[in-house]
């Protein structure tokens, strides 16, 4: 699974099993990359694309992070998700 700041999916930890479990937490369409996040998907974006570059590595390229939308407003909408 690839990382996104508005996934598609949400993965969770059988205990008695000892197993991950991940379940789609949208329709998905035939085709479409399914993707969890590796992050805190509340934090603001810059801090979302410095703990992504810190710990894996790469930069974000989901709706949430190229948005040409206004940035500020979307991390305020965020931080309400608390």
């Amino acid at each position: 699974f690839n990382h996104s700041c508005v996934p598609n999916c949400e993965h969770s930890w059988d205990d008695a099993k000892f197993q991950e479990r991940v379940y789609t937490s949208r329709s998905v369409k035939a085709g479409e990359e399914l993707c969890v996040y590796y992050i805190d998907v509340v934090a603001p974006r810059a801090e979302r694309a410095q703990a992504l570059q810190e710990m894996h590595q790469i930069s974000c390229r989901c709706p949430a992070c190229t948005s040409a939308s206004d940035e500020k407003l979307s991390d305020a909408r965020r931080s309400q998700m608390q």
